[in-house]
This record gives C-alpha cells, structure tokens and sequence, in this order.
C-alpha cells in the first residue's frame, strides 16, 4: 500500500497555480487519490490470482506513476516504444518490456546501449526481426529475452497457428544470443476463454517439441477484472486502468469515479446561443473517436464536444440548463485518454479538490 503523501514524495512539481481557474487551458488534470485507488486495486487483485502484474506506462508516460507501480508490487513496466524505454531506464527502471517488434539499424544501436542499463524483455513475430536482435546481440556480447508475440484475434501483430509459433521459436532457440521466454499477446476484449484456448495450444505445442515455455503474457483493461480465461497466463499488461476514459466507461469496465482525468478548456466563443467553442480542439483531445459519438463529454451536464478543428472544439448546447458565459471553464471527459496525455507536455495534479501543481509527461512524443 502507499499513502497519498507517500505518493507526493514521487513527483516533482514545477509550478503550482493556487485552483483550477488560475490554470493555463486546454490541460489534463489528474486527479491523484483515484489514480491511487486504481492502482492499488489492480496489483492487488493480481497478487491475490498469484500473477505477475506488469503495467504499461504507455498511458500516463510519467516517472513518477512507473515508480509508484513499482512500489505497489509490481515486476516491471511495459512500453511500447523503445524512446519510452529509454526515458524509464533513464531513470532508474530496471525492468522493462518493450512490447513491439524492433526494426532498423538506428533502433539496434539504440536497443545495445539500453540493454546495457536495463533488463529488457522484447518481442518478435518474424524471423527478420528475430535475426536482426540475434546480431545485434552476438556483435556487442549481450544475451536478450524474447517472446513471441501471439494473434488471438485482435488481428494486429502476432503469429495465429501454432506451427508458425513453433517455427519462429525454434529459431529463437538456435540463435546464439537470443532465450527463448514464452508467449505474448494483445486479446480481444471479451474473449477469454478462446485466447486461452488459444494460447494453450501454442503452449503444447512447443513443450511437444521440448522448448519450455516460462512466460505467457496477456493484457487489456477491458477484460481486467474478469478471472475467465486467466489460468494459462502467467504476466498481466493493462495501461488504461491508471485514468480511465469515456471509452472504457461506456465498456462497462470502469464507473465514472473511476475516471482521473478531466482536460480543463475554456469558452472562448458563444457564436450563437446553442453552441459554445471551447479552446481545446484536434491538438488536445485528439480526433478519436472509438466508436463513441462526439469527442469527449462533459461527464457533469452530459454535454458533448460535437466537432473539432485544430484549435476549436464545438460543444452543442443541446436542453442545456446552465447559461455558459464566454471565459467559464469546462472539464471534458476524453474518449481515450492515452494520445490525449501525449499532447500534452505537462499536466495538472490535484488531490482532494487541491492542485498540487504541474507534472511533466516524462515521455510525451517518444513514439520511435
């Protein structure tokens, strides 16, 4: 467990406007006691299932909430990106997925010297990827851990046939510098019970062939608190968990109070009486939509941002009962909060009703 204060002593705060008004909008705030709630129910149900909970940071992309995922119990961190990577073992991460396939030379270059800073675990799906991380490895005397990463229908990356897994992991076996750790795979949601059918298969099928399997590694914030189809996993990713979003509100999967981050806009036109324009377009709530019909909500008086440009975001007051004034402040639910944190530089922390002040976003924009 860890204290709110405790959780303070993370952060290092760089300016601390006195309340929401005196803040420079369009901004996240985030709000700490549920970020804490969120956390600590998560590694806590994932220690009590006797499974290792490997967060993904690719959501918050800030140091401090890494390190109190750490605190809390965790084994690791996952990234996407190896430019996250970097910033995490920068600062004192030891253990680190980087859960993506990593092509290129610049990348391998970049890939040795972290390894020489951080324990990694990576992923492949081909054999080219496989033999570039095999030669970058034996040229600079490194070893590295490797999983293969598993199509269970969520038809991203990842192998689907249990021959092509066999394939791939006993050339992962036969490289030189190279172990073979097990399986990896982005389900999709509500399915379970099939990608641990799934995923069981892969198993037997290279334990059949004498090739252990040490680690399946499975994720999603969607399915979190389901225990369906968790006995072949070993590992468990999940990034979203940390905020919440409108998107995973409306999956059911989260309640509103749940949802740490609102992002702060302004009025700054009132063209007509049944639309406002706030000043948080495209460049901060970004133009995903998942499915959901606007581009975020005012959880509050359910209003939502019908249309956004650039710099303009258009909410409809459609039966709205307050009289908005132009320069009246709105807190917008984000339909998917993971881009919209990497808008932004820095966001706004607060803890019960106070700001405590600005936080940099630690990894904003390393997307390569």
């Amino acid at each position: 467990m860890i204290t709110p204060q405790e959780a303070i002593s993370y952060f290092n705060f760089q300016d601390k406007p006195s309340d929401l008004v005196h803040l420079d909008t369009p901004i996240p705030v985030i709000d700490l006691g549920i970020v804490l709630n969120n956390l600590v129910k998560a590694q806590s149900h994932f220690d009590k299932l006797g499974i290792t909970f490997r967060p993904h940071i690719k959501t918050h992309k800030m140091i401090p909430l890494a390190k109190i995922q750490l605190r809390l119990g965790a084994c690791g961190i996952t990234v996407q990106k190896l430019g996250e990577a970097e910033v995490m073992a920068e600062a004192g991460i030891q253990d680190i997925m980087v859960a993506y396939n990593i092509i290129g030379q610049r990348k391998l270059e970049r890939l040795v010297k972290l390894a020489r800073k951080a324990h990694l675990t990576l992923v492949a799906d081909n054999e080219f990827c496989v033999n570039q991380l095999n030669s970058a490895a034996a040229a600079n005397n490194l070893t590295l851990d490797l999983l293969i990463e598993c199509d269970t229908g969520d038809e991203r990356n990842g192998l689907g046939h249990a021959l092509q897994v066999l394939k791939l992991a006993r050339t992962i076996v036969s490289s030189s510098n190279l172990r073979f750790k097990g399986l990896m795979t982005y389900p999709p949601s509500g399915k379970r019970k099939q990608v641990a059918s799934i995923l069981s298969d892969f198993r037997s099928a290279l334990t059949e062939n004498g090739i252990t399997v040490e680690i399946i590694s499975s994720g999603g914030t969607t399915d979190l608190y389901s225990n369906e189809g968790l006995d072949v996993i070993t590992e468990y990713r999940t990034g979203t968990y940390v905020f919440y979003d409108r998107m995973t509100l409306q999956n059911g999967c989260c309640t509103l109070r749940d949802c740490a981050v609102r992002v702060l806009a302004t009025i700054v036109s009132k063209p007509t009486n049944d639309r406002l324009i706030l000043d948080a377009g495209s460049k901060s709530l970004t133009s995903d939509l998942v499915g959901l019909d606007g581009y975020g909500v005012d959880p509050q008086t359910h209003l939502r941002i019908s249309k956004l440009t650039e710099e303009h975001g258009q909410m409809d007051l459609v039966d709205a009962e307050k009289n908005y004034k132009i320069g009246d402040q709105i807190q917008i639910l984000p339909n998917h909060v993971c881009p919209v944190i990497n808008l932004f530089d820095h966001v706004a922390i607060k803890l019960d009703g106070e700001i405590l002040g600005m936080v940099k976003v630690s990894a904003r924009g390393r997307v390569s």
